[in-house]
């Protein structure tokens, strides 16, 4: 019989601190668990504080005059020289989230429900001011005037920011 079975080699002995040190990782393992649950909210706070710092909160209230982006709709179709944003159209309800309901001006509903990522706010100014100032001498220019206002089909004078 060789003299190198007989002796005990490193491996062998490792092989009892082994058992010892398993035992011990399992002791240790809710306190790494804890631990590695730390460091993850700790990251997600950053990513929630990075996310918080480039995102803009757009929100519309009921009322509100906005353009519907042409590509969501499929109102016209799509091309090089299609008009990207349609409308305007006014919100008639707030679902949350979001989400809006719309209308055209005319009264007419639209269908569905809207995100805001497809809707842009539209800045209007009504001429009603320009009614109310109509003294005689400038009737001739007045009654020009609601003509020319009452043909038009927004009534509005549309400006896009």
């Amino acid at each position: 019989m060789p003299a190198e079975i007989g002796l005990p080699s490193a491996r062998t002995l490792m092989m009892e601190d082994n058992e010892k040190e398993l035992r011990m990782n399992l002791d240790l393992l809710e306190e790494r668990r804890k631990l590695a649950a730390i460091c993850e909210s700790k990251y997600k706070n950053q990513l929630q504080k990075y996310y918080d710092a480039q995102v803009k909160i757009c929100e519309f209230h009921k009322g509100d005059y906005v353009f519907r982006n042409n590509e969501a709709s499929n109102a016209e179709l799509p091309g090089k020289l299609a008009p990207t944003w349609e409308g305007p159209y006014e919100i008639v309800e707030i679902l949350g989230k979001g989400a809006y309901k719309l209308k055209k001006l005319d009264g007419t509903p639209i269908p569905r429900t809207w995100n805001v990522e497809q809707l842009r706010r539209c800045y209007m100014q009504k001429f009603e001011f320009l009614f109310q100032a109509c003294a005689p001498p400038y009737w001739p220019a007045c009654l020009l005037f609601r003509f020319a206002y009452q043909i038009s089909l927004f009534e509005m004078i549309l400006i896009q920011i």
